[in-house]
């Protein structure tokens, strides 16, 4: 099974996977999502937003959802996305 990667040279690494490594690149210091409102886990599942997924991947989408800029380009002009050619 071929590590998940993104387009900038990230490659999963034991203790960072991609979604780790795309939040971090696009989620804001206020966790303030595109929509206007307050985006993180408040309990388990939860979102701040009043979002409740049922798995930690669905809440992993919703906020790569929210902080995802249409560009995929973090603060410092940087672009990230999967490259595909991960598992």
């Amino acid at each position: 099974m071929t590590a998940a990667s993104c387009i900038c040279g990230f490659t999963e690494l034991a203790d960072e996977n991609l979604i780790d490594h795309l939040l971090h690149a696009f989620e804001t210091d206020d966790r303030i999502g595109h929509d206007g409102l307050a985006h993180e886990e408040r309990e388990p599942l939860t979102c701040a937003c009043g979002l409740t997924a049922t798995t930690p991947e669905d809440l992993d989408a919703h906020l790569l959802q929210v902080f995802t800029p249409d560009d995929a380009r973090d603060r410092h002009g940087q672009r990230h996305e999967p490259t595909g050619d991960g598992a």
